[in-house]
């Protein structure tokens, strides 16, 4: 039983990772401040993001475009509104 029980959440899990999609942050070139601020761009398939003292990734050694969050005391937090 309990190995059934494994699988059951492994599967479970796998199914909720495969279905989470990404985002390349490439469409955020003009709207990301590159100090802590508050605003909102449209990512890949038309997803509305919203971000709370957040700022682009200019001056970190990060490999694709990025979005970078202020410590948690600041309420940083970053969200989506997704299509359909």
């Amino acid at each position: 039983m309990k190995n059934f029980s494994l699988f059951t959440f492994c599967l479970l899990m796998s199914s909720v990772t495969f279905g989470q999609g990404s985002e390349t942050f490439d469409n955020t070139a003009p709207a990301l401040p590159t100090s802590y601020a508050t605003g909102s761009f449209v990512g890949d398939n038309s997803v509305a993001w919203s971000y709370v003292e957040s700022r682009d990734d200019a001056g970190y050694e990060i490999t694709n475009d990025g979005l970078l969050l202020r410590r948690s005391a600041n309420s940083s937090s970053v969200y989506a509104t997704v299509p359909g």
